[in-house]
């Protein structure tokens, strides 16, 4: 369930996962604005062409791309497209939304039933207490028989 509705499969443009290294250049691009390649090596510690080599990665992953300084032409800053910001507002998020959403309503309405009845159930028992079990009242669907 985690690799099929893990959110890095719903990032536009990207071939996730991005390294830990990767995700610490995008928060920070995030956190700073847009930097040159040498600011962003200052800043992270880094020797620049580690740092360019690795903004190259995020740039053809669709993560990162390069633009002119507005007021200095000769500078050429990294700055995070829509897809590195995605990336940045879902650290720390495991399941997409949406990708869940789009599953639950190709079920029937049944199935979808049983499918949150299940969930309710995960979430319901008190790993703190072992002698805690879920009950299955009269609310829930009937269970269907698979034959195979």
């Amino acid at each position: 369930m985690y690799r099929r509705y893990h959110w890095a499969q719903r990032v536009q443009g990207a071939e996730l996962p991005v390294t830990r290294r990767g995700l610490e250049v995008l928060q920070h691009l995030s956190a700073s604005g847009p930097l040159t390649v040498g600011e962003q090596a200052e800043h992270l510690g880094l020797r620049r062409n580690s740092v360019s080599e690795l903004l190259q990665r995020l740039e053809a992953k669709g993560l990162v791309a390069r633009i002119r300084d507005e007021r200095d032409e000769r500078r050429v800053l990294v700055w995070l497209t829509e897809s590195g910001r995605d990336v940045v507002s879902r650290i720390g998020q495991v399941l997409a939304p949406d990708l869940i959403a789009q599953t639950m309503a190709a079920l029937s309405p049944e199935d979808r039933a049983i499918v949150v009845r299940g969930i309710e159930l995960l979430v319901s028992v008190d790993l703190s207490n072992p002698n805690t079990a879920p009950s299955l009242d009269a609310a829930s669907p009937p269970r269907k028989e698979t034959h195979q």
